[in-house]
């Protein structure tokens, strides 16, 4: 049985909005840019092999520092911040949820 990444396990609505976005950023940098695709697929690839949301966030708005709507469209369906921390000091032990 194998184990489904972060992005299966997201409900349908969050699916359809994060593949809305990818198909976004196909659009703006296909074919001029396919580099930086490339490079916005592996993140998208490391992110669900175990790499953390917050270095996630960085290298994306480094990525696209020149595109900051598709740094806004990518924040657009990251889980909310209160939400993160609050499961990050469970898991730690810091904080009762």
């Amino acid at each position: 049985m194998s184990e489904e990444a972060p992005a299966c396990r997201s409900a349908p609505g969050e699916r359809a909005r994060a593949m809305a976005y990818v198909e976004e950023v196909q659009k703006r940098l296909l074919p001029d840019r396919n580099e930086t695709y490339q490079q916005f697929l592996k993140l998208f690839s490391d992110y669900i092999g175990g790499k953390s949301l917050e270095q996630m966030k960085t290298e994306i708005r480094e990525l696209f520092v020149d595109d900051p709507e598709l740094v806004e469209g990518f924040e657009g369906f990251l889980p909310d911040r209160n939400l993160e921390q609050g499961v990050d000091k469970g898991v730690e032990g810091d904080t009762v949820l």
